[in-house]
């Protein structure tokens, strides 16, 4: 009897080894079949990681050619909605004196006797929201995230007394490093508020608004004078006649996307500021930047800009 038992637990531990030896070929077989699926889908990472480094440059080229075909300068307009206070305070007509005949079209009309066509690369009703305004930026923008390029977007507005009295400029880099090759780029960003161009007899103005109004108006002049000398093709460009303009040197003048965004009143009482923002507009529109190689990099040139503006 002991010697059966002694037989039949050495049959079992048999087929129990057995049976383990064949899960473990089991187990082998399907790790080796898990290591060639995942040696695949290695190299079909590389591959796809390769196709999105090409898409990737696809996509920087057709922006920039996108933005090339558009114009270095593009010129947008966006009207804000009539308001009651501007009924209540307009003294020639409590309509507005903007129309929009086309999307890229806007007529001034002051006046039943005078009307005035102005031609943008987009016009945005009162009725249209800031997502439009985005969508108009958002190549622009692209350009500087993928860091193939500075850019610049920049608006100048027509409005009432309160309107913005100095100018604002928001600069952003950004940095783009690639993970493989460790090639970086930089990019930079503009982002520009330009004070109003307001009539220093408007209302009861004080020594410092009127001292502020003739400082702002001084800038805009020379910015003015920086684009004239951009369409003229001349070849002292001046830029140091201010600080503004000296601090966007490179990006007005060099190797840069500019957009401006005009935001004017479609109320009677501010017809003047608006034809001078409009007319703005339309300088700037003519404007074509500047090409500069072997610029040096936008943070420098900023910092550099910065000391000659205190100094």
């Amino acid at each position: 009897m002991n010697i059966t038992k002694t037989l039949m637990a050495e049959n079992s531990r048999i087929e129990s080894e057995a049976a383990l030896q064949s899960v473990v070929k089991e187990l082998q077989s399907e790790l080796t079949e898990q290591q060639q699926m995942w040696w695949r889908l290695e190299a079909d990472c590389r591959n796809l990681s390769t196709l999105l480094a090409q898409a990737n440059h696809e996509k920087r080229m057709l922006i920039n050619q996108l933005l090339d075909l558009k114009g270095s300068i593009r010129v947008i307009c966006r009207i804000r909605p009539l308001m009651s206070s501007d009924a209540l305070t307009a003294a020639t007509s409590s309509s507005s004196i903007l129309e929009i005949p086309t999307p890229d079209t806007l007529i001034l009309a002051p006046d039943r006797t005078e009307r005035t066509l102005y031609d943008f690369d987009r016009v945005i009703g009162p009725s249209e929201g800031q997502e439009e305004v985005f969508n108009e930026a958002r190549s622009l923008v692209d350009s500087v995230v993928e860091g193939y390029n500075r850019g610049k977007a920049a608006r100048a507005s027509s409005g009432p007394e309160g309107a913005t009295r100095s100018h604002l400029v928001l600069t952003i880099y950004v940095t783009c490093t690639h993970r493989s090759t460790e090639a970086s780029s930089t990019g930079k960003l503009h982002l520009v508020d330009l004070a109003g161009s307001e009539r220093i007899a408007k209302g009861a103005a004080s020594a410092e608004r009127t001292k502020e109004a003739q400082a702002i108006h001084k800038s805009l002049t020379a910015l003015g004078d920086v684009m004239q000398a951009l369409q003229q093709k001349s070849s002292h460009v001046p830029f140091r006649n201010s600080k503004l303009t000296r601090l966007l040197e490179d990006s007005v003048g060099f190797n840069s996307r500019t957009m401006v965004v005009l935001t004017c009143s479609p109320a009677a009482e501010d017809a003047a500021e608006t034809r001078s923002t409009l007319e703005f507009g339309l300088k700037a529109r003519k404007t074509e930047t500047l090409s500069r190689q072997g610029s040096t990099s936008p943070k420098r040139h900023f910092l550099k800009a910065l000391r000659s503006t205190n100094e």
